[in-house]
């Protein structure tokens, strides 16, 4: 099993198989870290909710985080410095 970061299933896809982690394959070196700065948002409908920077490690600017699909009721991108 490898890991292929551009394709995304529902847990509900998943089999038994999906978590069984002693046939996992990492490669030799991380291919990028996220930033991974905290912070709680503190208006909109995600109120009070930690999120977590998903930009590159070492980014040059602001943070930033989105929750909920584009174009949805509850959607919300969130940056900060």
């Amino acid at each position: 099993m490898t890991i292929d970061p551009y394709h995304v299933r529902r847990t509900s896809e998943w089999s038994e198989a999906d978590f069984d982690l002693d046939d996992l394959v990492m490669p030799d070196e991380p291919q990028w870290h996220r930033c991974g700065a905290v912070h709680c948002i503190d208006t909109g409908p995600w109120l009070g909710t930690l999120v977590c920077c998903i930009r590159r490690s070492g980014h040059e600017d602001g943070h930033s985080m989105w929750l909920g699909d584009e174009g949805a009721p509850d959607y919300w991108r969130e940056t900060w410095l």
